[in-house]
């Protein structure tokens, strides 16, 4: 069984990501997958205007879509400091 540990923000939604967590997951159906997504910066704003409680929206948001969209077992969803 393979453990991947996917590090995303601003990504975590992309299509290309997903296509990515899809075809990791179709090669090994036993792959579990663990999701870090980094808070912005106290006081920052990402480049869509997110703030930092905008991370913990994006983790779940990526999680079903892993789970759903690309078939992946997601172990861990968490959100970490700016600079993981």
């Amino acid at each position: 069984m393979s453990k991947y540990l996917v590090v995303t923000h601003q990504t975590a939604l992309s299509p290309a990501l997903q296509q990515t967590v899809r075809a990791l997951a179709a090669k090994d159906a036993t792959a579990e997958f663990a999701l870090l997504v980094p808070e912005a910066p106290s006081g920052a704003t990402t480049w869509e205007g997110e703030t930092v409680d905008g991370a913990k929206q994006r983790a779940e948001a990526a999680k079903t879509l892993f789970e759903e969209t690309a078939q992946a077992r997601v172990f861990r969803t968490a959100v970490g400091v700016p600079d993981p």
